[in-house]
């Protein structure tokens, strides 16, 4: 504060909502000039002072220039809103003020006030009052909140400005509770439950997935209208913005004067300097006419004058039109048109056969608040449309069954938020639903935990043997199990679950139906993956006998089998057989599903990977490409595929020598990457993938830095994983150890290698070439370094070529060579 308060006597400093009395008391006394001042002014409460006086002063206008006031007319009544440097000057043509009788209230900051008090002291004597400017947000910010409450809307995208101030002011005994969209899906919906009478502000609403989010938790908890998205990054269409964003004054000003608007400082101060407001003002120039000023902060008469009468009110609706547009009518008036607008936007999805997403999301915003003009008939058809919606329309609906939480985990699972499916299977399985135990198993294995998928199956299939459930059923479930079994790397045991089950049929049963033929197939990939090739392909040849074609479904399994075949005969070597087989699976899958459909593409990507192997690298690389265009994904369930296929296209054109397009291709399979959910694990150990294979054309092109830079990427990725990824993890630091070594820092390599040492030496070692590898590696950077374990690392790879004749045959002999020499042993000693 420059000045001290006036003392009583002469006009007692008024209450904040009392500042502008003084004022005008003050204005109204004064025959001649003078000298007013607000100080700490903020240009949130100009609008209301020039409101204030435009009544008793009607030629009041405001100016930002301080040499306007040589051309104003005498006796005229003024807001001058001076600048620091303005000072000198004011001080200099102080007699101006007096000898034109000029009535000015000066409205300045602080840092102007100080700067007139130290350099302009005599202008400053002159200053016969001073208040103090309150401190609040724009009007417009205010009366936005209020109107969206009323008219009920889905919720509100704040886009800029003080938040907290303006909702303090429009909700003085509400509260604002601020959460983070980036919480996992159960949490976001049990803060929204925790605090159900407040207001909801997300942040970090960075993405369409956690916009989805957000939507969803609103309305499982039945919470409405009380949510605001701060400054989201991903439009959420039917939700309307409001903002606390002012355009500064002397701008305003400027463009409006440009313009040929009359008194445009005082236009622009009485719209609160909102840009979109303002806008619509400088595009009808002089043809701008103003109304009575009401003197009320709530009145919409204004913003009226600016809502042409053939505004599209389609677009209020659907949070398109100008803050300021809903503001422009009355309460019923505005439900009305919003009703209307609801209910023509149902009609017109009702009869597109393919309703624009857009829509439906609008239509499914605005559900909570029409719910009751819906006719009955009408939801089923828009549920159909599109998943994300049907989500959240489904959970809107007030029923609380189990169908409605399974379908929901369904439906989550579909949209790869494994979250959501997991917190809906949970709810299913509460409520009693029977396949909940099963949907919670396939979300928790998709999430990256096997071996709780693995408990929930067991006890599923116990479940199901209690209860003798039909055959079908149980084997389905056998198969669930067998899956989850396989993907942790035990397949003898998922050898004796599928054997036992298939013990279960009788031998001189005459027909292998789909069940069986399905166990067939698990069985033969089990199998395979024991080098056990021979039995592999007796039992994929028995799934393969007599196959029906007569379905989709049947031609479907029929050319899995057959993809299944050309990875045993591959692996048996016999890779011209293997080709032959997969060449049907894609004859067949193309005639089915098409050739852009995922499991033509994934049998493209098996056909590449044999030609691969005969080292026809060329015609690899064709098929890779043309997958990789097929692929271009349409839709979000495809993306995580599309970027593992440009993965291991990136690694053919390394093979190539072509790491300029391998490095761009695997940029962009980042960029697909970080589009996808954060919160599936599944999608990290791409992203691992993705980061490695980067590193390693980095290598090959002696580029260490950067490859280093991407690995250490990596490993923190791999470490902030909520699974367990040693064999990820050990693969990495492997890399990055070649990496240090290359650049000779191997005093930084040591304690690398150590770490591989204690991760790899410790996990169980499975005939599983992936280990030998790493084995291997970890062996050679051990001699390098002169340590006494290389020894041993070298013996336990030769150990694992003992237990795996078909991963022996498959090794260089110059590569067991260099680890017989490391291990110092024999070819007599590796004889069993």
């Amino acid at each position: 504060m420059v000045l001290p308060p006036s003392p009583p006597d002469d006009a007692p400093r008024a209450a904040e909502e009392r500042w502008l009395d003084a004022l005008k008391f003050a204005l109204r006394l004064s025959r001649s000039g003078l000298l007013l001042l607000v100080d700490h002014a903020r240009q949130e409460a100009l609008g209301e002072l020039v409101e204030a006086l435009v009544p008793e002063h009607p030629e009041l206008d405001v100016h930002t220039d301080v040499r306007r006031m040589l051309e104003v007319p005498h006796g005229s009544t003024v807001v001058l809103v001076p600048r620091v440097e303005d000072a000198d000057w004011l001080n200099i043509n102080r007699p101006l003020f007096a000898q034109r009788e000029l009535k000015v209230v000066l409205f300045c900051d602080t840092e102007t006030t100080i700067a007139l008090a130290q350099r302009a002291v005599d202008f400053f004597d002159w200053i016969s009052h001073r208040v103090e400017c309150p401190n609040r947000p724009p009007r417009f910010a205010v009366a936005g909140i209020r109107t969206v409450l009323a008219a009920r809307a889905p919720g509100i995208i704040w886009t800029g400005g003080d938040l907290r101030a303006a909702f303090a002011t429009a909700r003085p005994h509400g509260k604002l509770h601020e959460v983070s969209a980036a919480l996992p899906y159960s949490k976001m919906a049990d803060e929204i439950r925790e605090h159900r009478h407040a207001w909801i502000a997300w942040t970090n609403v960075d993405s369409h997935f956690r916009l989805r989010r957000v939507r969803w938790a609103h309305a499982e908890a039945g919470h409405r209208t009380r949510a605001i998205l701060v400054e989201p990054a991903a439009p959420s269409p039917g939700w309307w913005p409001v903002h606390g964003r002012m355009m500064n004054i002397r701008e305003a000003r400027e463009r409006l004067e440009s313009a040929g608007v009359s008194f445009p400082g005082r236009v622009a101060a009485l719209h609160d300097c909102e840009p979109e407001a303002l806008a619509v003002i400088q595009s009808q120039g002089p043809y701008y006419t103003e109304g009575p000023v009401r003197n009320s902060a709530s009145s919409n008469s204004k913003v009226e004058r600016l809502s042409p009468r053939e505004t599209n009110t389609a677009s209020i609706l659907r949070g398109e039109a100008a803050p300021f547009v809903p503001r422009a009518f009355t309460l019923a008036r505005l439900r009305e048109l919003c009703l209307q607008e609801f209910l023509a936007l149902g009609k017109t999805i009702t009869e597109q056969q393919q309703p624009v997403s857009t829509d439906l999301s609008i239509w499914t915003a605005w559900f909570g608040t029409f719910s009751s003009f819906i006719p009955a008939n009408a939801l089923p058809s828009i549920l159909t449309e599109e998943s994300s919606c049907a989500v959240e329309l489904m959970l809107l609906r007030k029923f609380d069954q189990p169908e409605k939480w399974s379908a929901l985990a369904t439906l989550a699972e579909q949209l790869s938020d494994l979250d959501a499916a997991e917190h809906w299977s949970r709810q299913a399985l509460a409520k009693g639903w029977i396949g909940a135990r099963n949907m919670l198993a396939h979300v928790r294995l998709m999430k990256g935990h096997p071996e709780e998928a693995e408990l929930l199956l067991q006890e599923e299939l116990r479940d199901a043997r209690l209860l003798d459930t039909e055959e079908a059923k149980r084997s389905a479930l056998v198969l669930e199990l067998a899956a989850v079994v396989f993907q942790q790397g035990k397949y003898n045991e998922a050898e004796q679950l599928l054997r036992h089950e298939l013990s279960r049929f009788p031998q001189t049963y005459p027909q292998i139906d789909s069940s069986r033929r399905r166990l067939l197939h698990r069985l033969a990939s089990a199998l395979r993956k024991q080098e056990k090739h021979a039995e592999a392909e007796v039992a994929i040849h028995q799934a393969l006998k007599d196959h029906p074609t007569g379905s989709v479904e049947d031609r479907i399994y029929l050319g899995e089998f057959l993809k299944e075949l050309a990875c045993v005969l591959m692996d048996s070597g016999r890779t011209a057989e293997a080709e032959s087989a997969v060449k049907e699976a894609l004859s067949i899958i193309g005639s089915t599903l098409g050739t852009s459909h995922l499991a033509y593409i994934e049998a493209l990507y098996d056909l590449s990977e044999i030609l691969g192997r005969q080292g026809r690298l060329g015609e690899a690389e064709e098929l890779l490409r043309q997958a990789v265009i097929s692929s271009q994904p349409e839709q979000q369930t495809l993306d995580i595929f599309h970027a593992r296929l440009m993965n291991i296209f990136a690694s053919i054109l390394i093979d190539k020598g072509k790491y300029d397009e391998a490095e761009k291709i695997l940029n962009q399979a980042l960029l697909i990457r970080n589009s996808l959910p954060l919160a599936a694990p599944l999608f990290n150990e791409l992203q691992e993938k993705l980061l490695e294979q980067l590193a390693n054309t980095f290598i090959l092109q002696g580029r260490y830095h950067e490859a280093e830079n991407v690995l250490r990427r990596a490993i923190v990725l791999v470490e902030q994983s909520s699974t367990s990824r040693v064999i990820a993890l050990s693969s990495i630091l492997l890399s990055l150890a070649l990496v240090l070594w290359r650049q000779s820092r191997t005093a930084e390599m040591e304690p690398v290698v150590m770490r591989v040492s204690e991760i790899i030496m410790n996990i169980p070692r499975d005939a599983d070439a992936n280990i030998f590898q790493k084995l291997s590696a970890l062996a050679t950077l051990q001699q390098e370094l002169n340590n006494p374990q290389a020894n041993e690392t070298a013996r336990a790879a030769l150990k694992l070529l003992d237990q795996a004749p078909g991963l022996a045959r498959s090794t260089p002999p110059r590569f067991i060579d260099r680890l017989k020499a490391i291990a110092q042993v024999s070819d007599n000693a590796r004889q069993p």
